[in-house]
């Protein structure tokens, strides 16, 4: 069965089978693609006078027109997103600490203890103890923002195809 111009279909394919071309953004003229030009125009991008862009479905989902798109061609949505502490809902951390005196001098790897040995004269003072089970927790506490602000992925499940148009075939007659 031969396609209807302009037709997209998914093939699991690394290539567009002949009469179809991937949709990539690719660049195409108008002078030799008049009648999939006049289905398309430069929605997709492209000057308009001479050349036209296919649509381009790399990284995106395709939905329908309505509503809410009433458009075809608009474009919505990103790969990865990079939340403020604006997106993040409110939330505590618990925090234990160890709680006898303490008996060390530097926190990498120990935790806060609940009392601090008081020295005279002046010596440094011991603020932390041993890593173990034996904690307690704090009052609820929240913590300062942490990360990176490095986008995170946004995408859903995926399974890679190819989106391809139809370059040639019967013109789809509008109603």
């Amino acid at each position: 069965m031969e396609p209807y111009l302009g037709e997209i279909k998914l093939f699991p394919l690394t290539y567009a089978p002949q009469g179809w071309a991937i949709c990539n953004g690719a660049l195409l003229p108008i002078s030799s693609n008049q009648a999939l030009f006049s289905l398309l125009s430069n929605r997709y991008g492209g000057d308009g006078k001479t050349n036209f862009a296919l649509p381009d479905l790399r990284g995106r989902v395709p939905v329908s027109t309505g509503n809410a798109l009433p458009t075809p061609g608009l474009k919505g949505g990103e790969e990865t997103v990079s939340l403020t502490a604006q997106q993040v809902p409110q939330h505590t951390h618990p925090v234990n600490v160890y709680p006898n005196a303490a008996n060390k001098p530097a926190g990498l790897g120990n935790h806060i203890a609940a009392a601090v040995t008081n020295t005279t004269p002046a010596q440094n003072i011991n603020l932390y103890a041993p890593l173990g089970t034996n904690t307690i927790a704090l009052a609820p506490a929240t913590v300062d923002t942490q990360g990176a602000g490095a986008g995170h992925d946004n995408m859903q499940p995926w399974l890679a195809l190819n989106y391809c148009i139809a370059i040639s075939g019967l013109y789809p007659q509008h109603p």
